[in-house]
């Protein structure tokens, strides 16, 4: 469940990709293997999100920035959206 969405073209959606311009791929397996992976597709690969993603994830699901600085925590927003996440 990427995106905090239980239908997975909403999440794809929801993350930005848009059919003809982006692939998505979602794989399981050992992390051994989709280490292996990941480095052979790394060198075509291109981030999905701007280096500003906290911004868009915030925004996205209305996470104040109250919020994220009254969670006592070295990552703050991923704490908050795993938390999100773990309410599904």
């Amino acid at each position: 469940r990427f995106a905090l969405t239980r239908q997975i073209s909403a999440a794809i959606a929801d993350a930005g990709a848009r059919p003809g311009k982006n692939h998505v791929i979602i794989a399981l397996g050992t992390k051994r293997r989709l280490d292996q992976i990941r480095a052979e597709l790394l060198p075509v690969s291109v981030p999905l999100f701007s280096n500003n993603y906290h911004t868009f994830l915030q925004r996205h699901f209305g996470i104040t920035k109250k919020h994220v600085d009254s969670a006592r925590s070295n990552r703050p927003l991923e704490d908050i959206l795993a938390e999100m996440a773990a309410v599904l």
